[in-house]
């Protein structure tokens, strides 16, 4: 996962989810990724604030997403592919760098 996958989370976040509960945590996560995103050497930090971000998302009403708004849905279904498509291609890069 590249500076630039974590940083489009971490801001696709902020502008889909922040007002849907629980945004505090929610919020808490993705403040981590983008103060992370300044720190210099913290790609795998970042990429674990995603994973935990994911895990708070991917959790939501015990994972039954049939519970919240269709606005909800849609804007967690959008961060779900974007994460999974960020850490595939993470995965993908960090491979090739093995030697």
């Amino acid at each position: 996962m590249t500076r630039e996958d974590l940083k489009a989370l971490a801001e696709e976040y902020r502008d889909h989810y922040a007002a849907y509960p629980p945004s505090h945590a929610f919020n808490t996560l993705a403040t981590e990724v983008l103060v992370l995103l300044d720190e210099g050497d913290a790609l795998r930090k970042m990429a674990d604030a995603a994973e935990m971000l994911w895990s708070v998302v991917a959790n939501v009403s015990e994972g039954d997403w049939t519970k919240q708004s269709p606005e909800w849905q849609e804007a967690a279904a959008h961060w779900r592919n974007n994460y999974f498509a960020a850490l595939d291609h993470y995965l993908r890069v960090t491979r090739q760098a093995q030697p």
